[in-house]
């Protein structure tokens, strides 16, 4: 008998935390990402992702509960990167009783992350939590890898695009010696709707052209229906901010969702290149894509703000 595998039907992407919110709203916002994907299957079984956790567990918490999800409905917990801004909500979540979310990330995550301009200051996760999960909950990845159909870790993102180097002014510690990182633990999360692309990031520190080129790799001929997450341009200079819009236009064939680190210069030259194409986000805004829509034409906008 032959049993037909379930394929990724649906996709909602809510903001849960990020650094502006719509004046009036009853969400709140902090410097710190967060975005929930729940998604939905042709067998109609059904999932929450949680990529990232923003700064605060107090952010976390009342943002959920805006959006009308506990913990305890939480299937996967995905670290975009060590950073404080993206894993700080962690420690609440974990703390739940209920919660009993897989934990994904890259193994390097749990390094001694630096800035080091202009003074030192730590800049890595603090989870007591994490330290203690049970190895069935903890999910170190490093490679490619799915979750469950048409839901993929893009494991270490190949650094390959010249102006997408790492940057100058981070640092890890490492048996008491103070070294350059190379943020090699960002991860993007990869959907597949139908033949169709959804990428997710969060700081993209190896580069938002270097995410969204790992992915082409990875799916030969998937156009890429929405790249959505932080770009971080917010400090990039001009020609950088130009090269990394130019080739997005070149590689991304629906639209960019973006916010975050992604700073203003940077969704200035997004909205000029991609036009409607383009939407920044705040906490609370929520997408809608089906594999039955085409492109970036079936995107909707919904949700709570």
């Amino acid at each position: 008998m032959d049993f037909e595998s379930p394929v990724l039907d649906r996709v909602e992407l809510a903001i849960v935390t990020s650094n502006r919110t719509p004046q009036g709203g009853r969400m709140r916002s902090e410097h710190g990402f967060a975005l929930l994907a729940s998604l939905a299957w042709s067998d109609e079984t059904s999932a929450y992702l949680l990529f990232d956790t923003g700064a605060s567990g107090e952010i976390l918490r009342h943002n959920l509960g805006e959006l009308g999800v506990s913990p305890e409905e939480i299937d996967w917990v995905v670290l975009s990167h060590c950073h404080h801004d993206h894993t700080g909500g962690l420690e609440w979540l974990l703390s739940g009783t209920g919660a009993a979310s897989m934990v994904v990330a890259h193994p390097d995550i749990t390094r001694r992350a630096y800035r080091t301009h202009p003074r030192l200051q730590y800049i890595g996760m603090d989870s007591p939590g994490f330290d203690r999960l049970e190895p069935a909950r903890w999910l170190p990845v490093a490679a490619p890898l799915s979750l469950a159909p048409g839901v993929w870790m893009s494991g270490s993102i190949p650094r390959r695009v010249e102006f997408e180097q790492v940057r100058p002014h981070v640092a890890t510690l490492r048996e008491g010696v103070l070294e350059h990182d190379g943020e090699p633990e960002d991860l993007a999360v990869y959907l597949s709707l139908g033949n169709e692309l959804v990428v997710l990031t969060g700081c993209s520190h190896a580069g938002p052209v270097n995410t969204v080129a790992h992915a082409k790799e990875l799916f030969v001929g998937f156009p890429v229906r929405a790249l959505a997450g932080g770009l971080h341009l917010y400090d990039a200079e001009t020609e950088r901010i130009d090269a990394t819009v130019a080739s997005l236009m070149d590689m991304v064939e629906g639209g960019v969702i973006s916010g975050h680190c992604t700073g203003e210069r940077g969704e200035m030259a997004l909205a000029g290149t991609f036009g409607d194409r383009h939407r920044a986000f705040c906490s609370g805004d929520v997408w809608t894509l089906s594999r039955y829509d085409s492109y970036w034409h079936g995107i909707e906008d919904a949700g709570p703000r």
